[in-house]
């Protein structure tokens, strides 16, 4: 297994902490987590900017595009079930 490494940060409120732990990782292939912990379930999985481009003039939407298509970064929806 490579070395990973990973950065978290929980999220509190006024209940304390909640179920919700921001991380942020690099890896070549997002469904290895699956294989670290049956608990790790990956969920969703799109490219960086599918939902934001739209927002941005055609140029940037280029670069956008190119970035997408070459699955160069993408946003994962993960659960981690406890236990």
């Amino acid at each position: 297994m490579e070395n990973h490494k990973a950065r978290g940060r929980i999220l509190s409120g006024k209940g304390g902490i909640s179920k919700e732990i921001i991380l942020k990782w690099s890896t070549e292939d997002i469904y290895e987590l699956e294989r670290w912990d049956n608990r790790i379930k990956v969920k969703k999985t799109m490219p960086m900017f599918a939902e934001h481009k739209k927002k941005y003039p055609i140029e940037k939407q280029t670069g956008m595009n190119i970035s997408d298509s070459m699955k160069i970064m993408s946003l994962t929806y993960i659960e981690i079930a406890r236990g």
